[in-house]
């Protein structure tokens, strides 16, 4: 998993940023999605983003596993 960087809570991630933060591909990223261990959210444009607090919270529990 990346260093830590400071990044406010509220900011929302793009997939290829939340894959780079926990340094998985984007199939991990949407079975984590799948099995409820990060949640998505959907912009009107309906592509997904990622509360950087989530991914944070994430790496804190070693990757949801």
């Amino acid at each position: 998993m990346q260093p830590t960087q400071e990044i406010a809570a509220d900011t929302y991630l793009t997939p290829a940023q939340a894959c780079a933060r926990l340094s998985i591909s984007e199939r991990t990223l949407w079975r984590y999605q799948d099995d409820g261990r990060i949640v998505a959210h959907r912009l009107p444009s309906g592509h997904r983003r990622f509360l950087a607090s989530d991914v944070e919270a994430l790496i804190t529990r070693g990757g949801g596993e």
